[in-house]
């Protein structure tokens, strides 16, 4: 591999305009290239972007020997195809949630990666915000005594034209695209699995969920999460112990938050400036130096784990639309 960390984004997508602000303030990684269904759009994302080159197919980006990680923010029925063809192209993969429709899956695409000796890994960027670090610290310190209950609001307001986010199938869906969030940072900050789950999903018919409610069990602590994708509103994490809270808002991007106990009201706040894709990118970095194949923080347990709940709950509401 070369000294830089060279990076092909697959889709020409808002999530890939965000990839590539974010690696600029990565010191050793790169983009150099970007692949669409038309060579058109293509040309036109590389151009704003101020990438070098562009592709209008994935096949051309995954057989350009120059790029070392293929990034798939494509839509979510792509995911699997995507990140198997690139991984049999011998490339390592930085990908978009929700990582895969089924859990079997996810699970293939680990395996195909460790017999290849490449790396994979789910983009879940808020496990990496130097904040949520310092909160988890601080629930270890027990700062707010016993951890009781966890409350999340997720509002996604997803651009027009994104059919696809009514369409099942197509990996639409409220808790499809914002169920990884509560799901694995909350597995996270209390180091500890999900025990038990439920959840309800709104939706007209024919569609998938616009909103739903997810709730479940970690470490004894109750966490109630509720998601849409049809309206905006303040997104953020309120963590409730036996001798105070802590507020995070905005929780997947977070720069501040604020925790209340018996020594007063404090503010915490992150000064880097940096996004949380750009500390995702230094961790890719980090575990591509040390030749690891799975990421230390974001594991395939954590990623599959999710999944399943996610499978498992659709599968409830919808009978099985997936396959």
């Amino acid at each position: 591999m070369a000294t830089n960390i060279r990076y092909g984004i697959m889709g020409s997508s808002q999530t890939a305009t965000r990839f590539a602000s974010a690696i600029k303030a990565v010191a050793g990684s790169e983009v150099l290239a970007v692949a669409g269904r038309e060579l058109s759009a293509a040309k036109k994302q590389a151009d704003k972007l101020g990438i070098k080159q562009a592709y209008g197919s994935y096949e051309e980006l995954c057989n350009d020997d120059n790029i070392d990680v293929i990034y798939i923010p494509s839509y979510n029925r792509a995911h699997y195809a995507c990140a198997k063809f690139a991984l049999n192209n011998n490339k390592h993969v930085l990908m978009e949630k929700p990582f895969t429709h089924h859990k079997v899956g996810a699970e293939e695409l680990f395996q195909l990666a460790a017999n290849k000796g490449l790396f994979l890994m789910e983009a879940q960027r808020a496990i990496f915000l130097p904040l949520l670090l310092r909160v988890k610290k601080l629930l270890a310190e027990k700062a707010i005594g016993e951890v009781k209950f966890i409350d999340i609001k997720n509002y996604h307001k997803v651009g027009i034209p994104n059919e696809w986010i009514t369409d099942l199938a197509a990996g639409g869906g409220a808790l499809n695209y914002g169920g990884s969030y509560p799901l694995e940072v909350v597995s996270y900050l209390l180091e500890n699995s999900i025990s038990e789950f439920a959840g309800l999903g709104a939706n007209k018919i024919g569609e998938a969920d616009s909103s739903c409610t997810l709730t479940f069990k970690s470490n004894n602590v109750l966490v109630n999460a509720f998601i849409t994708t049809s309206f905006k509103g303040e997104s953020e994490m309120i963590i409730t112990g036996t001798e105070g809270k802590i507020i995070i808002p905005n929780y997947w991007e977070a720069t501040t938050a604020v925790i209340e106990n018996q020594k007063g009201t404090q503010q915490l706040v992150d000064q880097s400036n940096k996004s949380s894709l750009a500390y995702t990118i230094e961790h890719v970095a980090t575990c591509l130096k040390e030749k690891k194949t799975t990421s230390p923080i974001v594991t395939p347990k954590l990623t599959i784990s999710s999944l399943a709940i996610i499978e498992t709950l659709y599968q409830k509401w919808y009978g099985d639309p997936l396959n």
